[in-house]
């Protein structure tokens, strides 16, 4: 046995332990059954998660890190952490993203568009494999209205494309698994989320046809969630073309670097905190379905630098931020 695989199954062990403990405080009425957070899947984060009370974990085992696209598939990563996710009591949404060298427009692996319709092909059978070896719903695509993450130019047409190939691949393959739409970065122009939502459908008029969710990033931060701006992707969420449950699997505020404008302190990320749920609630009220929401992220990233690795619940040093605790309350309250 390897070292590697003794530390797995010592995880697996305390996980299952963790997840009966746990059993006697859960109700499909409690808010935290639609509550979730973004992690890496390490045994030490998952613990975390669970210790909030959350229903939900979002990861992303991403294609282009285990094949070329020619090579063998290696599963073992992704097998690992969705057992042991499950093992914790937290159900997986998979975030599908990142194409193989071999599949990949101008042939370099990453967050890139897809060469050609083979090519997508392929990639929507990953992404149903990923369904079929146990993620509880699949997120198809992330941000793709980004030019990170579909590069150098988002394209609704194509990646409306790919999400039907998708959508329809998985649906073929673990009907019962929940499909969601990539959740969609704020932006302003043809990428804001409701004008790009409407251009990838104006382009695969089916592609709703074989999901269940439509996924939306409702970030607002530094500023109110709650604010009445055309900009706010909080707001645009009432907007989205969707007719279908919006899952929001990514929102949350960062507290630094303190330099950046986009930074907060670690109070104000608590009221923000606040006026996110309060929004997400009116507009509820609205009329707006909503699907579980996701906190990113749930510990803190290494790059010192840049703004993204300090929205953790969880700092570097692994002691809590104070909004953990209010996660806590807000997964244990009942639904009205």
């Amino acid at each position: 046995m390897t070292a590697t695989t003794a530390q797995w199954l010592r995880d697996m062990g305390s996980a299952w332990i963790a997840a009966a403990d746990r059993l006697d405080t859960q109700t499909a009425r409690r808010r935290g059954e639609t509550m979730g957070v973004n992690v890496w899947p390490t045994g030490e984060n998952l613990a975390r998660a669970a210790s909030l009370g959350v229903g939900w974990v979002r990861i992303s085992d991403e294609c282009h890190w285990h094949t070329d696209g020619d090579s063998p598939y290696d599963w073992g990563p992704y097998d690992r952490a969705v057992g042991l996710a499950h093992a914790y009591g937290l159900r997986v949404l998979q975030a599908c993203q990142g194409m193989p060298a071999k599949w990949a427009k101008g042939g370099k692996a990453g967050h890139v568009a897809p060469r050609d319709c083979p090519s997508m092909l392929r990639w929507a059978d990953w992404t149903a494999e990923c369904a079929a070896r146990g993620a509880d719903a699949v997120e198809i695509g992330n941000e793709w209205n980004h030019p990170e993450f579909w590069g150098p130019q988002p394209d609704p047409a194509a990646s409306g494309v790919l999400t039907a190939f998708a959508a329809d691949a998985i649906k073929k393959r673990a009907p019962a698994v929940p499909v969601i739409t990539g959740g969609l970065a704020p932006g302003s122009g043809p990428l804001a989320p409701p004008a790009f939502l409407a251009a990838q459908l104006a382009a695969a008029p089916t592609m709703l046809d074989h999901v269940d969710g439509v996924g939306h990033h409702p970030y607002a931060f530094p500023y109110d969630p709650a604010v009445e701006a055309t900009w706010n992707a909080v707001r645009q969420t009432a907007d989205l073309p969707a007719g279908r449950p919006v899952w929001a699997t990514e929102y949350g505020s960062t507290c630094g670097p303190a330099a950046d404008p986009k930074a907060m302190s670690e109070d104000d990320q608590v009221l923000h905190t606040l006026r996110y749920w309060q929004t997400f609630d009116d507009l509820a009220d609205a009329g707006v379905t909503w699907g579980p929401q996701f906190w990113y992220a749930l510990t803190d990233g290494s790059d010192r630098k840049s703004w993204i690795s300090w929205m953790g619940l969880w700092r570097l040093d692994g002691t809590e931020r104070p909004v953990a605790e209010l996660v806590r309350h807000r997964a244990a309250e009942l639904v009205p």
